[in-house]
């Protein structure tokens, strides 16, 4: 019987403690000596075997074997349930056979693994060497570098680039009890628990001489390097706020584009385009609502449009435009924003369609869907591209600005993002982007 061969880490120091940390997920042990231990559940059973190569990020390199993919990707998500702030990596192909990581709270590689199937002659296994550590201490990218040698003498290597990042508290803001009462919960019934939570917030006008829409995006989009700037979404620039979208802006608000001297203002940009709702008019709530609203370029915020979001570089998109900054038009009438604001946008979406449900005052009920209808006249209260989105979210992973703009925002209207905050409640209630594929 051919099985899969995974070479792998666990975060443990020892054989022992590496045993008993698999007991603990619900496996049994059958059987063990010093450099062995088969374990077992009634689904299937694998392997830990102690592989004295190299000791790395004070983790022992272990062998599992498995019968088929599926089973070993069932063992690593419970690796991850296990630690709070890890996620998998959906399985991709790479040059030495599939492979998936698990990365850590930090966005360090905890686990890596290498899937190839097991010869019939064990003693032509193939074997890995690490020939560096990487010091998840230090912020920064580093290279890992892997030499694969089997018995006959053939080598390979690769090298990868490992970033590791400052870790970040996400729920540093939080208010006692916010989210009380979600524990447990996941698809439906957590979509409107949430809904309870974050629904009868304090509403501004769009534009007054009071408080309104343009004062909040002034606070929760301002420069922190500079208060009299706001960051402009869809470039990434720090803008004067008093360029802000008028009928006589000042003169300092001009920048050359394309060799020439023009005038670049700011205005807020929805995320999740009013026209697809529609609440184009501002006694809808949602029209309002500074959790989806950004202070974004005029030029940007037109081209933008009521597109949906896509990735048109996943190979089966036309029509790919180069808009500037990072951004993309593809297709019949998609969008994809720049890298640095993926997951921002993605999490703005979510955020619409728990908070918008059709019920009281909402006047809209807005839900994502996979391959929406992609063009400009639908005002279908719907928005896509959810597997897109549900990467993005992965890919770009909630931000120490996000936090912030969050703050501020629950500052005014009362009510918060949740998906900022908790950033695994996507997955609870929509799952994975694999599962739309």
């Amino acid at each position: 019987m051919k099985v899969k061969l995974i070479r792998t880490f666990v975060p443990t120091i020892d054989f022992e403690t590496s045993i008993n940390f698999y007991k603990e997920m619900g496996f049994n042990e059958l059987w063990r000596n010093e450099e062995l231990c088969e374990i077992g559940t009634k689904e299937y059973n694998f392997f830990l075997q102690k592989y004295y190569v190299k000791e790395w990020a004070n983790n022992f390199m272990l062998q599992l074997f498995v019968e088929d993919l599926d089973d070993l990707y069932a063992v690593c998500e419970k690796l991850v349930t296990k630690y709070e702030g890890t996620k998998i990596r959906p399985i991709f192909e790479a040059p030495y056979g599939k492979t998936f990581h698990i990365i850590g709270p930090a966005g360090e590689l905890w686990h890596m693994t290498e899937v190839s199937e097991k010869p019939e002659d064990p003693s032509e296994l193939l074997y890995v060497v690490y020939n560096n550590d990487v010091d998840t201490s230090a912020v920064g990218t580093q290279t890992l570098t892997l030499t694969a040698v089997d018995t006959a003498g053939n080598e390979a290597t690769i090298v990868f680039e490992v970033t590791i990042y400052e870790g970040i508290d996400t729920t540093i803001y939080i208010p006692d009890g916010y989210y009380d009462g979600i524990d447990s919960l996941e698809g439906e019934i957590l979509k409107a628990a949430l809904n309870d939570i974050i629904t009868g917030h304090t509403e501004y006008p769009y534009t007054s001489t009071a408080t309104d829409v343009w004062d909040i995006l002034r606070d929760a989009d301002e420069d922190p390097d500079n208060s009299d700037n706001v960051i402009m979404f869809y470039s990434g620039f720090s803008w004067p706020k008093d360029c802000q979208d008028t009928v006589t802006p000042p003169d300092y608000c001009e920048m050359e584009i394309d060799g020439e001297m023009k005038q670049v203002e700011w205005n807020r940009e929805h995320i999740w385009s009013k026209s697809r709702g529609p609440f184009d008019e501002d006694s809808y709530i949602a029209h309002n609502d500074a959790h989806h609203l950004v202070a974004a370029e005029r030029r940007m915020n037109s081209t933008k449009n009521n597109r949906h979001f896509e990735d048109c570089h996943d190979g089966d998109d036309e029509n790919v435009v180069d808009r500037g900054y990072g951004n993309y038009t593809c297709n019949d009438w998609e969008f994809e924003p720049r890298d640095d604001v993926k997951g921002d946008v993605a999490r703005m979406i979510f955020y619409m369609a728990v908070r918008y449900e059709g019920e009281g005052d909402d006047m809209v009920d807005l839900e994502i869907v996979d391959d929406p209808d992609s063009t400009k006249s639908s005002k279908l209260p719907i928005y896509g591209d959810i597997d897109d989105l549900l990467r993005w979210h992965e890919e770009d992973p909630v931000s120490q600005w996000e936090i912030e703009r969050n703050e501020t925002i629950y500052q005014y209207q009362g009510n918060r993002n949740p998906f900022i905050d908790l950033p695994e409640l996507v997955e609870l209630i929509w799952g994975r982007s694999e599962d739309y594929n």
